[in-house]
């Protein structure tokens, strides 16, 4: 991992446990972390035609609807529908078990609860949310407790049940994307089928290595939403109940909540989260709640601070973490069609922050940036964020450029995706740097060697907001999912990139970060394992 400033660049790994560092030709490598090998995408070719009508007309869901809440129109032989390669894809919207299973073991896997409310960071933009799960879903493991989602009352606050929208799967009837356009602009929408997940449930999986197969807790006490929300927010969240006759004991967790759980401190003043990172009492039952074998289990023991955090993050890919439900797979693969980035060639992403949180939580980088320009009046900076230019810094300098046989620099052809919420800007920026390339306004040289060919998202702006919340609508689940599915296929072009670059001050770019992590080469060996064992005894 390497971090330059609030930037983190992150390339795949050649071998052992290791992590890149920018797009240097992998010439820089740092064996303090793990990362992804991206995996290749195939190239799905869409006429012009075609594709013209996808971005303007029927959006992002032109596929029609399946005839089940629980399954989706199957893929293109050779996609790949998932982020985590060991993910297996499954048609259904949730994985609670049909098997039945014996009284006893379900009464003490569901004694101990973990609740998570998602519903209060539902006006937040995907990395937060996402964010805010894996977070849950890691301290639930480490407190070796079934880990339950309970998403708001269908309809609140958002139409459609859900802030990630409708796809066409949502409704009753036959619809099409052939009306999709049309329900864009209405303000009531048709009847949702029964059963179908809302809140957070319609975008991700929650799998049952988390569930445990539970359900709801505390049904004898017939406990409401408002209720438990009630609970989320009291000093002492913690509760016991009863569901069937059986004894329970929930922890009850919101958004903030969690937050200031895990930042909560010990009496030597060190964070929950940090001791996480250290603790070894318990850290091989914590690995196996998120399906270690017991040789990953002994490894993840003996690992500490941000490689135990890079361990747990792949131990949770590998279990097939936040798969994401079948619809918008689907949909995700049918947009990437639209797209003029040659996916089957190796590419770098750039993901350029922009938005009012420059403005507020997130304003101290750009300060800090235009402080190191000269600029040190805050109140009268040349722009409220950081020059795009600031991000291509991160590459080589000519310094590393090759030459050939006969002594000339070597052109290294590079395509570059750019996901950012003000593309208006950021193209006109790249328009402004000087040295393009057959006066092309998004192709230049860069420090002598590189030819960067610049790409963005084929989703036109038209009045409509980029981010999922941008608009501040809770009355169009239509337009809300055409920007969540822009948004996710943003999310998949960053996480299979052969290099990102992105922004720590961003929730967007931490999740990146963390969902780009795996270990290439289990570079884990029984005698070096049982030899640390022997050290600690």
């Amino acid at each position: 991992m390497s971090e330059i400033g609030s930037f983190y660049i992150n390339s795949k790994a050649v071998g052992g446990i290791k992590v890149g560092a920018s797009e240097k030709g992998n010439i820089v490598e740092f064996a303090e972390a793990v990362t992804a090998e991206p995996r290749a995408m195939e190239e799905n070719k869409v006429s012009a035609q075609e594709k013209e009508k996808i971005v303007e007309g029927a959006g992002v869901v032109a596929l029609e609807p399946s005839s089940s809440p629980s399954s989706a129109p199957s893929l293109e032989p050779g996609s790949e529908p998932s982020f985590f390669p060991s993910s297996t894809p499954s048609s259904e919207p949730s994985s609670s078990s049909s098997a039945v299973e014996p009284k006893e073991d379900k009464e003490d896997k569901c004694a101990r609860i973990f609740l998570q409310i998602p519903a209060q960071f539902s006006e937040h933009g995907h990395g937060s949310q996402l964010n805010n799960y894996l977070l849950g879903a890691i301290a639930a493991t480490f407190l070796d407790r079934a880990m339950i989602l309970l998403e708001h009352p269908y309809g609140k606050p958002y139409a459609g049940g859900s802030q990630f929208g409708c796809p066409l799967d949502t409704f009753e009837g036959g619809f099409t994307a052939a009306n999709f356009s049309a329900l864009k602009t209405v303000d009531t929408i048709p009847k949702v089928r029964e059963g179908f997940p809302i809140g957070l449930s319609r975008l991700v999986v929650h799998p049952e290595m988390l569930s445990r197969g539970c359900d709801i807790p505390c049904v004898d006490q017939k406990y409401t939403y408002d209720d438990f929300f009630h609970f989320a927010q009291a000093d002492e969240n913690e509760i016991t109940c009863t569901s069937g006759g059986i004894k329970q004991n929930v922890l009850v967790f919101h958004g903030f909540g969690l937050l200031n759980f895990m930042s909560s401190k010990n009496s030597d003043g060190v964070a929950l989260l940090e001791q996480m990172k250290r603790q070894r009492e318990g850290a091989e039952r914590w690995a196996k709640n998120m399906k270690a074998t017991p040789l990953e289990a002994k490894y993840f023991s003996f690992s500490t601070d941000q490689n135990r955090w890079d361990c747990l993050l792949w131990l949770f890919h590998k279990s097939g973490f936040m798969k994401l439900q079948p619809w918008i797979e689907r949909d995700i693969q049918f947009y990437l069609k639209t797209f003029d980035l040659p996916m089957s060639e190796e590419y770098i992403a750039i993901h350029v922050r922009r938005g009012d949180k420059l403005i507020k939580e997130s304003r101290g980088p750009v300060v800090a940036y235009w402080k190191s320009q000269g600029y040190d009046d805050e109140d009268n900076l040349p722009k409220n964020y950081i020059p795009f230019v600031k991000y291509l810094e991160q590459m080589d300098g000519p310094e590393h450029c090759n030459n050939n046989d006969v002594g000339e620099t070597e052109v290294l052809r590079r395509n570059v995706y750019v996901a950012t919420d003000d593309p208006e800007v950021v193209r006109q920026e790249i328009a402004e740097l000087p040295n393009h390339v057959k006066n092309d306004p998004y192709t230049l040289m860069w420090n002598n060697c590189y030819e960067l060919k610049f790409y963005f998202s084929p989703l036109k702006r038209n009045g409509t907001f980029f981010h999922i919340s941008g608009d501040g609508r809770k009355d169009n689940c239509f337009s809300r999912y055409e920007r969540n599915i822009a948004s996710m296929t943003d999310m998949e072009i960053l996480i299979k990139a052969k290099t990102t670059i992105v922004e720590f001050n961003s929730n967007w770019g931490r999740l990146i970060r963390n969902l780009r992590v795996r270990i290439n080469a289990i570079e884990i060996r029984r005698g070096n394992i049982l030899a640390k064992d022997k050290e600690n005894r």
